[in-house]
């Protein structure tokens, strides 16, 4: 049996020590991959698979990629659901002493990615670290990209939409838990999350208070917000554990922990934020069509992630919406001041991940060069906003303040376009320092040098065709032709042979190489240790750039928002913390912009103790559907803090946002339509309370009609009549007989579509109008829809024998024939009536009794008695 070579045992060593992950092993200029890890990579990437022997039995399967590809490589192994492993050359090969030194100097995995390859620009790249515990979930969050870490814990119920609000790439679990009803749950509702699983014996509280204390330097975590919530403390310290085992680094640029705690924001449901179409389309995969698709104007990356941030956050707390309506106002009111500052804004690159580049020490040169574009703007924009008297806007430029040293220290240091590389040189200006100018001199001019040396040498030795060359092996060398040997001095060395040349050297020649090659391998280290030096500076002031990219992110939303309110007719809704919703000339946002046609505007008019639950009614096509959606974008976008499509909107705080429209999301999971429904109706019967939102479209409709009708009439009862559970509901329906709750109880009210018919067609008119409707216009709906005309006329003749309750004399519907060959349904009676008064004469005491009854005067004992004298006259 052949031993295994050094270099494969070294291999092996490694991949033991890194379980679960797929090495990418630097060799040279290639990254190799060997055994399952190329047999996969080849079948991911597209490339090559070959075999070599590394001294085992057998040949060993193998497949690589230049080390410049790594980045576009990684990113679909990481794609494609695989943990890599970056495994680099830790020594020079050509200083080594036997096998090169090599390590793991980082994993990357779907939720820890950093780089642009692996996260997209204007999305945020959320890990999620979950604990559970009797009472419910401890939950930490982390964008390593752009070192935001955020906690939160709260009842199982509320696991799937705190969850659904960052819409995580990873989640991280105990190992325990694998095959897990937890487990299954998560996957079901993130099939696109990579499930990753942390050792059992990190989730203790003392081990997590260690892991926090060393992370932020304290020696005590009194004061960090982890009193009395040790799930919090050991979710966070695990998922920091885990980043930093993947990074290899100690993740200096997480400075903070925010607490997301439920009282500040509104609560949005998985349904409500799938129905509303906030961010993605229900008919996924499609451009547009989306809250987010209308809104984000934003000029910056960091304001497009945080416009993504605040469509699920909406704000409960009406001090922070009126300060962010006062900002927002602002801008809309200063057209040539906003203008400028979003052209400033413009130029501001993304400062959290190229800050977190700089701190981990991965930054570039261009990095930092962007870096001083954007920390140039600072100044301007303060200039041009000192004077605004917003207390949002002055938040948000004193952020943007103390940069100038920095800025200068980068300018004078860094030339304006430095080279990709790092170690090609190039970098730093002449002037900064003098042993590097020095060293550019020699090398400089001792290529000169070499260059006159090789004309003096032709006009010496007479040999025109004499030039000097160079290679790694010999350095600088004189190469002679064939035909020219006999001309070649005696002071020349001959170095190598050649077919058609030789090789010579000189001692002036090697003296002056010496110099010229020292200088230049200095000349590199010089520039990369002051690069360096310049970068590790940088990283001091991490979290003032931190702080400085949240205020341009607020700055770039404000004025986005201002500007959308100017550009769309968007009006500044009136905060109030009623149970009153109030829209005078409401619009879709969405609809609004994605029809040519004008949109109809509509009302809507809650008020808390009288009108509290709206049942509306209506054709299909005929607008239910958008007008119960844009009633809760409105409110929203209210609480987000941006103006609202409407002539004038006064919104009683919502707490939470609940909707039942639809259930193709779930079908896939094998769930029927009914029970999808009764699953989303019974979340918003246990969950809404009196400041709630809820709409309803539809509910019954998965089962058979009596059965929908009675649970559709049992759900509105229980939302109007149960104390605390009394949301402002709209309720769109086709049951007709529900618009009779309006007279039963107190604070239902019947809307419906306005439709008009016209020369037989329906003109669906957009408009809701008070009052319930009588027809529900689904025949025509189908025709419109290209049902065929022999289709749509018998149905037309089922509906009207429906209608004019024709049925057979066994009490059926007349569905199975057709109109003109049925008996009419008075023929039916007459055959099988029985006659009441039959043997009575028109004439008899008893008619006559009954012709003098006032039944408009007749009590229930009056009745009786009258009953009992007809009784006796028979």
């Amino acid at each position: 049996m052949k031993k295994e070579t050094p270099m494969m045992a070294q291999y092996n060593k490694i991949k033991r020590e890194n379980p679960g992950v797929m090495l990418l092993f630097r060799l040279g200029d290639f990254y190799e991959m060997f055994g399952d890890d190329a047999k996969d990579a080849a079948r991911i990437l597209g490339i090559t698979l070959t075999k070599r022997n590394h001294g085992g039995t057998t040949d060993t399967p193998l497949a690589g990629f230049p080390h410049h590809a790594l980045d576009r490589y990684a990113h679909k192994l990481v794609k494609a659901g695989k943990r890599i492993a970056v495994c680099e050359q830790m020594e020079d090969p050509k200083k080594a002493k036997g096998v090169v030194k090599r390590d793991v100097v980082e994993i990357v995995t779907p939720g820890t990615g950093m780089d642009q390859t692996y996260v997209a620009d204007r999305e945020n790249t959320y890990i999620v670290s979950l604990y559970f515990h009797t009472k419910g979930f401890a939950c930490a969050i982390c964008d390593i990209s752009t070192g935001e870490f955020q906690c939160q814990d709260g009842e199982f119920s509320l696991l799937e939409e705190c969850l659904m609000r960052v819409d995580p790439a990873e989640i991280l679990i105990p190992q325990g838990m694998a095959d897990s009803a937890h487990e299954k749950r998560l996957t079901e509702w993130f099939p696109k999350a990579t499930l990753s699983f942390a050792e059992t014996g990190r989730y203790r509280v003392d081990r997590s208070q260690r892991v926090m204390q060393e992370h932020f330097s304290l020696s005590s975590l009194h004061g960090l917000g982890f009193e009395g919530r040790d799930e919090l403390l050991i979710a966070s310290a695990v998922l920091l554990e885990y980043l930093r085992d993947m990074k290899r680094n100690p993740l200096q640029h997480i400075s903070k922990i925010e607490f997301m705690g439920d009282s500040r924001y509104a609560q949005l449901d998985p349904a409500s934020i799938r129905n509303l179409e906030i961010i993605h389309p229900l008919l996924g995969g499609q451009e547009g069509g989306t809250l987010l698709s209308v809104l984000d104007k934003t000029v910056t990356v960091l304001g497009a992630r945080l416009l993504k941030k605040w469509l699920v956050r909406p704000l409960r707390i009406p001090r922070e919406i009126e300060e962010r309506l006062d900002a927002v106002e602002w801008f809309k009111d200063t057209l040539m001041v906003t203008t400028k500052i979003r052209e400033l804004l413009r130029r501001v690159y993304d400062l959290e991940r190229c800050i977190t580049r700089i701190v981990l020490g991965r930054a570039s040169a261009r990095d930092i060069v962007a870096l001083r574009i954007s920390l140039e703007q600072f100044p301007q924009l303060c200039d041009a906003l000192q004077d605004v008297p917003c207390g949002e806007i002055q938040k948000c430029t004193s952020l943007l303040s103390g940069f100038e040293q920095l800025c200068e220290y980068i300018s004078t240091t860094l030339v304006d376009d430095p080279p990709v590389s790092l170690r090609e040189g190039g970098l730093i200006r002449a002037g900064v320092d003098s042993v590097l100018d020095e060293y550019r001199d020699i090398s400089h001019n001792g290529k000169d040098w070499i260059a006159r040396l090789q004309q003096e040498e032709k006009e010496k030795t007479g040999i025109d065709s004499l030039k000097v060359g160079f290679n790694k092996v010999f350095g600088y060398y004189l190469e002679v032709s064939k035909v020219n040997i006999a001309k070649v001095p005696d002071y020349f060395i001959r170095k190598q042979t050649l077919a058609n040349s030789e090789r010579y050297i000189t001692p002036e020649l090697k003296e002056v190489e010496e110099k010229v090659l020292t200088a230049e391998e200095k000349r590199g280290d010089l520039e990369y240790a002051l690069f360096t030096e310049l970068r590790e500076y940088i990283a001091t002031r991490c979290e003032a750039i931190q702080g400085a990219a949240q205020g341009i992110a607020r700055l770039d939303l404000f004025s986005t928002l201002g500007h959308l309110a100017m550009e769309n007719q968007y009006i500044r809704p009136s905060i109030r913390e009623t149970g009153d919703l109030h829209i005078l000339g409401g619009r879709h946002p969405v609809v609004e912009e994605m029809t040519d046609a004008a949109f109809v505007p509509n009302d809507t008019h809650f008020i808390e103790d009288t009108s509290q639950f709206f049942v509306i009614t209506g054709p299909n096509m005929a607008g239910k559907s958008t007008y119960l959606r844009q009633n809760a974008l409105i409110a929203l976008m209210a609480q987000v803090g941006s103006f609202v499509p409407a002539q004038k909107a006064e919104v009683g705080l919502v707490d939470k946002f609940f909707t039942r429209i639809g259930a193709s999301d779930k079908l896939a999971r094998g769930q029927s339509t009914f029970m999808v429904e009764m699953i989303e109706v019974a979340n918003i019967l246990h969950n809404a309370t009196d400041q709630s939102l809820v709409l309803l479209d539809e509910v019954g409709r998965g089962t058979s009609t009596f059965d929908g009708i009675s649970i559709a009439w049992a759900v509105a009862e229980y939302l109007h009549n149960t104390p605390g559970r009394r949301p402002r509901t709209l309720f769109a329906t086709h049951y007709h007989e529900l618009t009779e709750l309006a007279m039963l109880l107190t604070r239902v009210e019947n809307y419906h579509i306005a439709v008009r018919k016209h020369e037989g067609k329906i003109l669906f008119l957009r408009k809701i109008e008070k009052g319930s409707s009588s027809h529900s216009y689904g025949i025509e709906v189908a025709s419109i829809a290209g049902i065929p005309a022999a289709v749509t006329d018998r149905a037309q003749e089922i509906m009207q024998n429906l209608e004019s309750m024709e049925f057979d004399s066994y009490h059926r519907p007349r569905l199975a024939q057709e109109t003109e060959t049925v008996p009419s349904a008075a023929e039916d009676r007459a055959e099988m009536q029985l006659d009441f008064l039959q043997g009575v004469g028109e004439e008899h005491p008893l008619l006559e009794k009954i012709r003098q009854i006032d039944v408009s005067r007749l009590t229930p004992l009056d009745a009786l008695n009258t009953l009992a004298e007809m009784q006796n006259m028979l």
